[in-house]
């Protein structure tokens, strides 16, 4: 996750620690971007917005030949990130404080650049597509996942309905759902370099604990939405969030829809 305020981040770092339901769509773009076929061979991944860094170490995992990054602005997410891969016990996999719209790496490096849920968050989309180009190597794959459909996006909206007068506007940057559009995920990375960008559709189900789904909510991406709000409308958003979560809640949890865009695209 990325923006010039760390510190907000840090905050909600533990929620975003060890395993992730986003993980579901990291394990989809590592079917999509062909590194299965690779398993024999060492390359170099970056995690670029590596958030708790469990996707990671998935990739640690299931590549032991595989030299991965896992990078975020936020160090209360590295200090996540690097609690995670201590308990993996992997030693082909590291965490660093990166700014995802200024690295401070090697051009040409990585043959694999993955950004999982987080370039939405990017202060700068250009100069974010623009770094992951520039660290990836000639002919290496970049992998980015965004949301296309969420529930949770559908009831933080809807919460914020019952506060006050509210028209969402998923155009706005920032926005959880600014690359809803697949075409507008691939233009941003032809317009930063990439020499092909392809789109697929990817649909997982989740069930998250209300305990869980709240500490979810709390993190800034979401609180933004309430930003026009006093302290006692910020209160009774927190509360409505809670709300429409239990109205959707059943035996397993509260059950998320989720339809994300997987791009592929090759420098």
């Amino acid at each position: 996750m990325q923006s010039n305020k760390g510190s907000s981040w840090d905050s909600v770092a533990k929620s975003f620690s060890n395993k992730s339901p986003s993980d579901s769509f990291a394990l989809a773009a590592i079917e999509i971007s062909g590194m299965n076929d690779r398993k024999s061979e060492p390359f170099k991944v970056f995690d670029n917005g590596c958030g708790g860094g469990s996707a990671a170490v998935l990739i640690a995992n299931a590549f032991p030949n595989a030299t991965v990054l896992a990078g975020d602005f936020s160090a209360g997410m590295i200090e996540a990130a690097k609690n995670c891969i201590q308990e993996s016990g992997l030693s082909n996999v590291s965490a660093e404080i990166q700014d995802g719209v200024d690295l401070k790496l090697d051009s040409n490096q990585f043959d694999f650049t993955f950004c999982t849920l987080s370039v939405m968050f990017f202060p700068d989309y250009d100069k974010g597509f623009s770094e992951m180009y520039r660290v990836t190597k000639e002919g290496g794959t970049c992998m980015i996942v965004t949301w296309k459909d969420v529930d949770t996006i559908r009831i933080f909206e809807e919460a914020r309905r019952r506060v006050g007068p509210y028209t969402p506007n998923h155009d706005v940057h920032g926005h959880g759902a600014f690359f809803e559009k697949p075409e507008r995920l691939a233009e941003y990375a032809k317009r930063a370099g990439f020499k092909s960008a392809e789109v697929t559709e990817i649909s997982h189900v989740w069930y998250f604990s209300m305990q869980d789904f709240e500490r979810l909510a709390s993190n800034p991406a979401v609180l933004k939405m309430g930003e026009d709000l006093d302290a006692d409308g910020v209160k009774k958003f927190q509360e409505e969030i809670s709300n429409c979560a239990r109205e959707k809640a059943g035996e397993k949890g509260v059950r998320l829809d989720a339809v994300a865009n997987v791009l592929k695209a090759i420098k």
